[in-house]
């Protein structure tokens, strides 16, 4: 539900804004945390964000599309769930680190760069 109101509100160019809102207040997962109330709560301090707008858009087409189009570029990628986090130096192809700690990444990050 809260993918869906970000995407609303990237289609007024406020999408990290608002994803940025719902990390500071996030819930437990699937707790139903994500309420109408919250959603007007955290949109209200975005400047520029047309709060009815972004209801409307969240339910709509183009956001159904773009829902549809990051699940086949994930599937695509092999991206099999968050949080997932990639790896890359140069033109070698990027390594996924298995469990995305912040050890785990600069280790990665070290092994990537030759340090």
């Amino acid at each position: 539900r809260a993918l869906r109101f970000v995407q609303a509100a990237g289609l007024q160019d406020r999408l990290w804004e608002l994803q940025e809102a719902f990390y500071r207040n996030q819930g437990g997962e699937n707790s139903g945390w994500v309420t109408d109330e919250l959603v007007r709560r955290l949109a209200g301090e975005i400047p520029g964000l047309d709060i009815e707008r972004m209801f409307v858009d969240a339910e709509g087409a183009e956001v159904d599309a773009l829902l549809r189009q990051a699940a086949s570029q994930a599937e695509q990628d092999e991206i099999s769930g968050t949080p997932s986090v990639f790896v890359q130096a140069g033109v070698e192809a990027p390594v996924e680190v298995e469990r995305p700690s912040a050890t785990d990444v600069a280790v990665a990050l070290d092994d990537a760069l030759g340090r």
